[in-house]
């Protein structure tokens, strides 16, 4: 894998460049893209072209490129940072979301990294600048925004703190995505936790751009990031295909004081379903309590159960709640466009594995365990069920 290359290799990085971007470069990479990493490095000595290592880097981040951003992929020539930063820039997916939160005149953002964001964030403005420490990843944003139709975004090479101080002039956006990984690579999610410190730099990132786009870790504590940040207009919960993967945090100082706005997005295929709610609208709501036996169960996607629509989405879609704490709805009636998963329930007994299998006589069903005393493998191992099927067996208190 390249090293991290520091601000007084900047030639370094850019020969780098150069050599990846021979014809033969890339006719190794076409000709290897499917082919392991990990068994191509050992099998180093049958070839000789250079450098073998960073181009079966980036071999292995094209791999991950394909699935996580495809049109990026699909372009030619463009070349890819290591895997670690592939892993922690964000997907196209959610990328082109941004792209519907936020636009103006001019934009910055303070921790480049791998340029997804950036890329994506600029198409909506005049003026993008994007600021990098590390001279590699700079040298590659400087090769491939071109190649990408971004030839409007400026490359800053600096530490985020230190421009952020020498910025003289008010922007539309400042853009930042703190690293999630402490002193010793092990990650880490809240917001004083990361690199840079976004509350330490509230004050001056408020004064120096209209609006502030925070991106954080999905396991963020939501609640304690709300009472930490000031001027918030707007939160999303951002899941791709069932999975939350970021939370954003968008500062505005216009936007009046309550008016903040919860948003619960799940991006899956082509298409996108959010519930957005305002804190006062859940705290009002009321969920009706279940009867024991409803028609339909209803369980949330991930993004509302991280956002905490627990009673907004009962009160939405004419739900019932089975328990306060158990996150799962019943109907009597089928609900249309519910933002999860919904199923006809066939059945309702006791944890006891001759009684289940009245419902399931293969012994066979995916379990999901809610507000119960026993986990999935303790049940398993409690009635024999094995994994698989078309079945579902809720485990939960009512």
């Amino acid at each position: 894998m390249p090293c991290r290359l520091q601000s007084t290799c900047w030639s370094t990085a850019l020969s780098l460049i150069n050599k990846l971007n021979t014809a033969e470069a890339r006719k190794f990479i076409q000709d290897h893209e499917r082919d392991d990493p990990a068994t191509l490095m050992l099998q180093a000595s049958r070839f000789s072209i250079e450098p073998f290592r960073e181009l079966v880097a980036q071999i292995a981040s094209r791999q991950r490129a394909r699935y996580k951003l495809p049109e990026w992929h699909a372009v030619p020539g463009l070349l890819f940072p290591p895997q670690l930063n592939m892993e922690q820039c964000s997907s196209e997916a959610t990328a082109r979301y941004k792209q519907q939160i936020v636009s103006g005149g001019k934009m910055v953002d303070l921790t480049g990294g791998t340029g997804v964001d950036t890329a994506s964030l600029a198409a909506n403005f005049r003026e993008a600048t994007f600021v990098e420490r590390d001279s590699w990843l700079c040298e590659l944003a400087k090769y491939n925004f071109p190649l990408l139709g971004r030839e409007h975004i400026v490359v800053q090479e600096s530490e985020a703190e230190a421009f952020l101080k020498g910025m003289d002039e008010t922007v539309d956006l400042i853009y930042i995505d703190p690293a999630r990984r402490d002193e010793h690579k092990q990650r880490v999610a809240a917001l004083e936790d990361c690199s840079p410190d976004v509350l330490a730099l509230q004050p001056e990132l408020l004064q120096k751009a209209r609006k502030v786009l925070i991106k954080a870790a999905p396991m963020l504590d939501v609640k304690q990031a709300m009472r930490q940040l000031q001027h918030l207009a707007a939160i999303y919960v951002l899941a791709v295909e069932g999975e939350v993967k970021e939370v954003l945090f968008l500062q505005d100082l216009d936007v009046p004081e309550g008016a903040m706005r919860i948003h619960a997005v799940n991006i899956q295929g082509g298409s996108t379903q959010s519930l957005d709610f305002s804190l006062a609208e859940e705290e009002l709501a009321v969920p009706v309590a279940a009867p024991l036996v409803g028609q339909y169960l209803y369980e949330p996607n991930a993004a509302i159960l991280k956002a905490g629509a627990f009673r907004t989405v009962a009160n939405r879609y004419g739900l019932s709640k089975l328990h306060a704490h158990s996150h799962l709805y019943v109907a009597d009636e089928p609900v249309a466009d519910f933002p999860g998963r919904g199923f006809k329930i066939r059945g309702i007994t006791q944890l006891q594995k001759k009684l289940l299998r009245k419902y399931l006589p293969e012994s066979k069903a995916n379990i999901t365990v809610r507000n119960f005393p026993s986990t999935v493998a303790e049940i398993r191992k409690k009635t024999g069920i094995k994994e698989g099927g078309t079945d579902y067996v809720f485990a939960t208190t009512t």
